[in-house]
């Protein structure tokens, strides 16, 4: 009996060795078929640092995952080997895999954790630049702050990297006035400019507008007609005489301050920052509400007149409103009373309004030519205007 297990034993030794042979030459036969594939592999001391890179060939990819890992377009997005799918040259620290599902041949060793690929396609994968943003993408967006009436329309928007602007038409019978919508990027974006440079200058609207490259462009307080008032221009001061008007000027951080001139120093404007001042008036509202009386020295607060006025909405957001007027025979069609006015920019949402000049100074100039209807033969020539690039 002990014989005839030694002789079991010795043949199941004999098929374990047969079985054992067979394995041997089924590898032998793979890693000859392969050795192309493997000398192709650039291995940096995987033994020791299972984590370091293998750069596979695309001989390799077809062998283990039956595609090429060819980069060219017509070559699959993914690939799927048991348990992974995703890009090629991806690690999944989950993941697990076995010879057999990639080749068909078994393996009694466990397979080494992946390590980090990528394909050996030269020069290396470099990500695709983000492309470059557009020009205007910095710039303010075209505002819709509000619902247009029914007897508005858009004239036109004007779009930079220093102003958004709106461009619109009432016309309500008689009364015919233009709402400008400005956001600005910053305060420094709203220019003044004087007649040939100097504060006692004059000129058209127009031509001041033209010698500044001004795209768009109003009339100012036409402070070169007079000796009073905080005049400070571009963070400049030009004069420092007390009024009785009201003042109205643009702090460092664009936001549109409208009161009594002999309520503040010209100095310590200046040297808080204040980049802008106009003396004329009234202020038609502030802090949202109409005054019960506008401050009109010589002014009739009836009258209905062509106007030019500013009003603030929110940081850096302002309306302009340019009314127009005909005058017949001393009749005036149209125009505004500075109550009119006022209810307007409240309508609007303004917190704060200002009157500037009107009457025949009353001038809208934009991208090259004047597109209200000044009330006299045409434009009368003033010392100072308010524009933008």
């Amino acid at each position: 009996m002990k014989k005839k297990k030694n002789s079991h034993d010795g043949a199941k030794l004999a098929v374990s060795l047969c079985a054992s042979l067979l394995s041997v030459l089924m590898v032998a036969a793979f890693c000859s078929s392969s050795s192309k594939i493997l000398t192709s592999a650039t291995v940096d001391n995987a033994e020791t640092n299972p984590s370091a890179p293998i750069t596979w060939s695309p001989d390799m990819f077809e062998a283990l995952f039956g595609t090429s890992g060819s980069t060219d377009t017509d070559a699959p997005d993914e690939i799927t080997d048991g348990n992974i799918s995703g890009d090629v040259g991806q690690t999944d620290s989950s993941y697990e895999s076995s010879d057999s599902q990639s080749t068909g041949i078994t393996s009694t060793v466990k397979p080494k954790p992946p390590v980090t690929t990528k394909p050996s396609t030269t020069p290396p994968y470099e990500p695709e630049p983000e492309p470059e943003p557009e020009p205007d993408e910095d710039r303010p967006k075209p505002p819709m702050f509000r619902d247009f009436y029914e007897d508005e329309r858009l004239i036109d928007r004007y779009v930079t990297g220093e102003v958004c602007l709106t461009l619109s038409k009432v016309e309500r019978g008689d009364l015919n006035y233009f709402i400008c919508d400005i956001i600005l990027a910053s305060p420094t974006a709203l220019h003044t400019a004087f007649a040939s440079g100097q504060i006692t200058g004059r000129h058209y609207t127009s031509a001041i507008a033209e010698s500044v490259g001004a795209t768009f462009a109003v009339n100012g307080d036409f402070c070169g007609f007079r000796n009073h008032g905080i005049i400070i221009r571009e963070g400049k001061l030009y004069r420092s005489t007390t009024s009785d008007w009201d003042l109205c000027y643009i702090d460092k951080n664009g936001d549109l301050n409208a009161v009594p001139c002999r309520s503040v120093n010209a100095n310590t404007l200046v040297s808080n920052g204040v980049l802008q001042s106009w003396c004329f008036g009234p202020t038609l509202v502030s802090n949202y509400r109409i005054p019960s009386t506008f401050n009109t020295p010589g002014l009739s607060q009836r009258a209905r007149e062509p106007r030019v006025a500013i009003g603030q909405l929110d940081t850096l957001h302002y309306v302009i409103i340019v009314v127009d007027a005909v005058r017949t025979n001393n009749t005036t069609i149209g125009g505004m009373t500075f109550a009119e006015l006022a209810k307007e920019f409240q309508k609007l949402g303004c917190k704060t309004a200002y009157n500037l000049d009107g009457g025949g100074s009353t001038t809208l100039y934009y991208k090259g030519k004047v597109i209200n209807t000044p009330c006299g033969s045409g434009e009368r020539k003033v010392s100072d205007i308010i524009y933008f690039k």
